[in-house]
């Protein structure tokens, strides 16, 4: 499976930060935005990943991720201006994508809840349509809302959600099957105008293979659109991480995890930050996976 990252300026509400950097190259406390992005796809053990954005921001997301091999993943980059057609997106990539199933992130946000990894990796999975992740919030001004009935069956879509008083609200996360390009193929072909996931998503709805995955009640979804989501998005990941131990949208830990990089691999990440937290936190990584090695050898013997 592929994965694809818009890591694009879009949005006019962080204008004033966004006019000489990417949104994706914010920080969010210890790592920049795009980190998050990157982790949900790598949960999802996808290692094939493409990041489009614009041609002054290329350099600068090849200096902070490489090529990504650090990382156990294999990051290549798209210069594309507009993002706003997806249909575009996919037909420009499809040669990237060679037939296989695909994820988008579409926005840059923060996931954080229970089993999370476990759903993505089951959806990642699924073979045929499509999948959307989709979050109660009553702020859902400028995105699309999904009805559904008791079953989870996809009644509609709806492209303005700013007068909808539906509850649920597409997330910037999609899995499609191998259909994709010839999909978005189709709809190219049918309009001259930009193509929105919403038209995807539609086409795959009137195929009756759309599927939603509900991030509902103790799920944290925060969208950074804004100042003030900024902030909030800076001082969740502050909390969590400080109470818990335990670092959000760690790469190196996840691809460690995945069995990508060595224990080698990460004390040799590792130790390039030493000084910092994060480094701090890579060495004490191996260090308590170390002790469990140590002691399963032991019994073992």
């Amino acid at each position: 499976m592929k994965g694809i990252i818009i890591a694009n300026n879009s949005t006019s509400l962080l204008h004033l930060v966004t006019n000489s950097i990417s949104k994706q190259l914010l920080p969010i406390y210890d790592k920049p935005i795009i980190y998050h992005s990157i982790a949900v796809l790598m949960l999802a053990k996808i290692r094939d990943i493409l990041i489009i954005t614009d041609h002054k921001n290329i350099s600068a997301f090849k200096k902070l991720l490489s090529n990504g091999h650090h990382l156990g993943i294999n990051l290549s980059y798209q210069n594309q201006s507009n993002t706003d057609d997806i249909a575009q997106i996919f037909l420009i990539n499809e040669e990237f994508i060679n037939g296989e199933r695909c994820a988008l992130i579409l926005d840059d946000s923060i996931y954080y809840g229970h089993n999370f990894i476990k759903r993505l990796q089951i959806i990642s999975r699924r073979e045929t349509g499509a999948t959307i992740f989709i979050h109660q919030t009553t702020e859902c001004n400028g995105f699309g809302a999904v009805e559904f009935d008791e079953n989870y069956k996809v009644l509609s879509i709806e492209k303005e959600s700013i007068k909808s008083k539906l509850p649920w609200i597409m997330t910037g996360i999609c899995f499609y099957d191998n259909c994709i390009v010839e999909i978005a193929r189709e709809i190219k072909s049918t309009t001259r105008s930009k193509v929105k996931i919403d038209l995807i998503n539609q086409a795959y709805l009137n195929m009756s293979q759309l599927n939603v995955e509900l991030l509902g009640r103790g799920f944290t979804w925060i969208c950074l659109e804004t100042p003030d989501n900024l902030i909030e998005g800076a001082q969740f990941v502050h909390t969590i991480e400080n109470r818990q131990g335990l670092k959000i949208a760690c790469l190196e830990e996840i691809a460690f995890q995945n069995g990508w990089l060595t224990i080698e691999q990460v004390i040799f990440q590792a130790k390039m930050i030493s000084k910092t937290l994060y480094g701090q936190y890579l060495l004490r990584i191996v260090e308590q996976n170390s002790k469990i090695i140590h002691s399963i050898e032991a019994i073992e013997s």
